[in-house]
This record gives C-alpha cells, structure tokens and sequence, in this order.
C-alpha cells in the first residue's frame, strides 16, 4: 500500500514543462531573460502587476526553481527562451 506512493515517478521532459506553461508565462520568462521587470512587463503585457506575480509563482512551481534568474536559467537550458 505504501509502495506505491513512495515510487519514484519519472520526471517530465522539457515538452512537457513547455505545455504546462501559458504564452503568458512563456512570454513573461522570455521578458524577464531581456531584464524587463515585473511592473514593466505589467505595463508591456497589459495585465496587472498581481496577475504577472502570480504567473511568477506558476512559473517557479513548474520550473522547480525559487528565483527569477534559476526560471531564466532553467528556460534558456530547456530552449523555451532564446
């Protein structure tokens, strides 16, 4: 019974990180690796300062990082940004 949730579960590829993201997010990423800020990309974007900081959470979640340089780094390892 236990076994069964202490399995490890294989991890996801970068497909299938890429799809867990909106444009949006992708958009925000891709911003954020050209130095733009959150109220810039706010304004850049249309969209409220909060919903930009929670695609920020979003963003961290999937990509499994804490910052927004280790969302940067990780995207541009993963080629969702160029």
């Amino acid at each position: 019974m236990f076994e069964e949730y202490f399995q490890k579960k294989e991890p996801l590829s970068d497909e299938q990180i890429a799809a867990l993201l909106s444009e949006r997010q992708l958009r925000v990423i891709e911003s954020f690796a050209n130095g733009d800020t959150v109220p810039g990309i706010s304004t850049e974007i249309g969209y409220a300062v909060d919903t930009i900081k929670d695609d920020c959470r979003r963003i961290y979640e999937v990509l499994e990082v804490n910052t927004q340089a280790g969302a940067v780094g990780k995207a541009l390892r993963m080629g969702l940004v160029a």
